[in-house]
């Protein structure tokens, strides 16, 4: 079921931008859908209560801004589509059903932005960025965050299914486990631009697609990966293509994990040992890179079997290597 807001043709909402009344969907056959056919920005003052459906949230357009600053509750899921931007300014306690954003254009500059703008926008369901089966999938489509409230700390479950991305200068770390679920293409995680931003990891991080799935870091911020109170089974690949990896191997990423630099840097402390390969265990260097020391010292050694290390040779063919640099 559709209900279109916004559409020209209606007297009762041309030019209306508030909506005050309380809103329940509830054991629906098929999933809601509210959207936009105009530019008009929407606020949704009321409270939601969504159980056991899936509400579809559409700000058509990239000009679209939907804010739901009433307060969320219920089992249901929040299906978000659109190149338009939604806001979750309620503080939802009491919504369980999680949100899958899907829609948006490509980069960190595009559309379909959710801004997060209380103490707890979602919930505690699990998140789940980009969906194969829907139409935010493929290589067009990216899904982001613009935390503008604080630094935030959610408990949920995450699910990336392509990119996230991570916009502006305010943290946010998930508590909750990280499923990485594609079965032929890396999982991206984009930082924002702003240089220290923070995006973290403290649950596990698992793959159900087995060794064709990977980690890659993008893009000029942090990620942060500290598993809590467990230890790090995610053994695929991980790639640093910008900014920091801040992580301990055996605490986020794990020894066995082949690890690429590709222009972004380790932050880490402790040991770092490992020879040069491709392989698990090993390290190598395609286009620049580096370390950084965090909360403690840092030894590096990257020959971890004895051998002279030779500048240009396989694995090795970076034009530099960086120390102590804040960011690749």
């Amino acid at each position: 079921m559709n209900v279109i807001l916004g559409r020209p043709s209606s007297p009762k909402c041309v030019g209306s931008k508030k909506f005050e009344r309380d809103i329940i969907v509830s054991n629906a056959s098929s999933s809601v859908t509210i959207l936009t056919q105009t530019a008009t920005n929407l606020v949704f003052t009321g409270s939601l209560s969504n159980n056991n459906s899936v509400l579809t949230l559409q700000p058509v357009y990239s000009s679209n801004l939907f804010e739901w600053a009433g307060s969320i509750s219920g089992t249901g899921s929040i299906y978000k589509w659109g190149f338009g931007t939604l806001v979750l300014s309620g503080t939802n306690t009491d919504w369980t059903g999680g949100m899958t954003l899907a829609g948006g254009q490509a980069g960190v500059s595009g559309g379909g932005a959710v801004i997060l703008n209380s103490p707890n926008p979602l919930g505690y369901g699990r998140i789940v960025f980009g969906d194969g089966a829907g139409p935010g999938a493929g290589s067009i489509f990216t899904s982001r965050l613009v935390n503008t409230y604080g630094p935030l700390v959610s408990s949920n479950n995450v699910q990336y299914h392509w990119r996230a991305v991570l916009n502006g200068t305010n943290d946010v770390i998930f508590a909750g486990d990280v499923t990485l679920d594609d079965a032929t293409r890396t999982a991206m995680i984009f930082e924002s631009s702003e240089t220290g931003t923070v995006f973290g990891f403290r649950g596990n991080l698992t793959s159900v697609s087995g060794a064709a799935c990977g980690l890659a870091k993008q893009g000029q911020g942090i990620l942060e990966w500290f598993v809590t109170n467990q230890t790090a089974t995610f053994t695929n690949i991980v790639t640093i293509s910008g900014g920091a990896l801040r992580t301990i191997e055996g605490i986020g990423i794990s020894t066995n994990s082949p690890l690429c630099f590709n222009g972004g840097v380790l932050e880490s402390r402790g040991a770092f040992t490992r020879t040069l390969g491709s392989n698990q265990t090993q390290a190598y260097f395609l286009a620049g890179g580096g370390f950084s020391a965090y909360g403690g010292t840092l030894t590096v050694n990257l020959k971890g079997d004895g051998s002279t290390l030779v500048w240009g040779k396989t694995n090795f063919t970076t034009r530099e290597l960086q120390f102590n640099s804040a960011r690749a």
